[in-house]
């Protein structure tokens, strides 16, 4: 598969029963659950950086897949390679945001304001415990139960008005069509010029694209099963000498296939 998928991905991922996790996960609810439930809660997941250094915080029993640390570890390096998280001047905003894990990464880095997005209400709720377990109480932190789609297209209707310099986006890989994700994301009004981008994607789909209208792409990874690609959106040159465009091949690739396509010479 190459591109941008058109339709929702069919890529169950099968256990190995002979393989026990730590995390002791308990069975898990559709995406969309919204009834009041009580759910074994596990610290599984832990900050990085920062003033929160190594705090644990609490995973839902939504449809979620917690970010493998690496995979959290190469991007803030990126990050703060390009000098984005610079605290009090960014805007953060963290769709399917599950735990809150990305967001609370960024405000243990000093950044103040952070938005949360979600359509779980038990992952909306999560990331109020998790803020509370973090001592987070200001008003520049806000949690906002929506469907990504819609906020994207219409964020007055769910009273958002800023502008945003930093964008994740760590989808359930069944639950949207990453060709709707992606072009609605290019023209959202939420992000200010040379804005950035991460979109995390699985194996599947292969390669995303290294330009999609105001997308373009800077860096393209693979950690085992898992993918991500930074674009910078509304792009006025900034980041272009950042941009890595060998990194923009099928990444199971060899370097011997590589060169048969031309992506290398």
């Amino acid at each position: 598969m190459y591109g941008l998928p058109k339709e929702k991905l069919n890529i169950k991922r099968q256990t190995n029963k002979n393989i026990k996790s730590k995390y002791g996960y308990c069975k898990i609810k559709t995406y969309n659950e919204t009834i009041n439930v009580n759910y074994r809660k596990k610290k599984i997941l832990s900050i990085l950086e920062g003033t929160l250094k190594n705090k644990r915080l609490y995973s839902p029993d939504t449809y979620t897949r917690p970010m493998m640390s690496k995979v959290k570890e190469s991007i803030f390096n990126i990050l703060t390679h390009l000098n984005i998280l610079n605290g009090y001047n960014i805007n953060v905003l963290d769709v399917f945001t599950g735990s809150g894990n990305l967001g609370i990464e960024c405000i243990s880095r000093d950044v103040k304001n952070v938005t949360f997005v979600d359509l779980s209400l038990n992952s909306c709720r999560t990331v109020f415990e998790n803020l509370r377990l973090c001592n987070i109480y200001d008003t520049n932190k806000k949690i906002i139960r929506a469907d990504a789609m819609e906020l994207l297209q219409n964020p007055y209707k769910f009273n958002v008005h800023e502008k945003y310099n930093l964008g994740f986006f760590t989808p359930p890989y069944e639950q949207i069509i990453y060709s709707d994700l992606i072009h609605n994301i290019s023209n959202s009004k939420l992000f200010e010029e040379d804005g950035l981008i991460f979109i995390e994607y699985p194996k599947e789909i292969n390669l995303l694209p290294k330009k999609v209208g105001n997308l373009i792409g800077l860096r393209n990874r693979k950690f085992g099963r898992t993918y991500y690609t930074l674009y910078v959106i509304n792009s006025t040159g900034k980041y272009i000498p950042y941009q890595n465009e060998n990194e923009f091949y099928p990444l199971h690739y060899n370097r011997k296939q590589r060169r048969q396509e031309k992506y290398i010479e």
